[in-house]
């Protein structure tokens, strides 16, 4: 007769280390359906549509999301920050063109009830586009931007980058491409901070980081100006 065979030994966790098992496996479950591509039809994701408590005197509906639209200028903004109260989606991405932009608007989330904040152009006109067809694209997205629900569209003028670091393609072509935006958008949602943040040799050196990108006093002057017309 065969002598049995001795049972194989099976790991046994500590009961501490088994709930702490538990609690990985319970994380991973959590963030794995937050991880998933953007797509046509799907919603930005990052919309905070549960608004922090409003600042003391100011009363903001919930229903009015503040949608921030643009390239890195926008990006890297301190939006949620600023305008405590508000539902506020950060919808700027590096790089993007008015041509980027427009092929995007899908991605946003509903528009119902939403104030828009677009600024947009500087990568166009650094590109060599001229500052007519950037104007007409800007226009254009106020439009869809409007058609598909939103309740104010507020264009921020190009601002213009530091001319000795960037090169003349700063100054001229966005005086132009402001120059367009100002006659055909309405002066209440036409927010224009050149003066504010620029002179003549374009964007100030105290308010930018590279000439083109704005420091936190830009965005702090940026915002106090957007909320007095909120």
């Amino acid at each position: 007769m065969t002598p049995p065979r001795p049972a194989s030994p099976r790991l046994r966790l500590p009961p501490v280390a088994g709930f702490l098992v538990l609690i990985v496996w319970a994380g991973i479950g959590l963030l794995l359906p937050a991880c998933h591509p953007l797509s046509p039809g799907r919603p930005l994701a990052g919309f905070d549509r549960s608004p922090s408590a409003p600042r003391a005197g100011k009363t903001v509906s919930p229903a009015a999301p503040l949608i921030a639209l643009g390239d890195s200028i926008t990006a890297a903004g301190p939006w949620s920050e600023a305008f405590p109260g508000r539902s506020v989606l950060n919808a700027g991405i590096s790089g993007n063109t008015t041509v980027d932009l427009l092929g995007r608007l899908d991605l946003l989330p509903g528009l119902g009830g939403a104030t828009v904040v677009l600024m947009a152009g500087i990568n166009d006109l650094l590109q060599g586009e001229a500052p007519a067809p950037v104007a007409d694209r800007i226009l254009r997205i106020r439009r869809e931007l409007l058609a598909r629900g939103a309740a104010r569209v507020v264009v921020v003028a190009t601002l213009p980058c530091e001319a000795a670091r960037w090169g003349p393609r700063c100054l001229a072509p966005v005086h132009d491409l402001n120059r367009r935006l100002r006659g055909a958008v309405p002066g209440a949602d036409f927010l224009d901070l050149t003066n504010l943040l620029a002179d003549g040799a374009g964007l100030r050196r105290s308010m930018g980081l590279d000439g083109l990108h704005l420091g936190p006093q830009a965005y702090s002057l940026w915002f106090k100006r957007l909320e007095a017309m909120l």
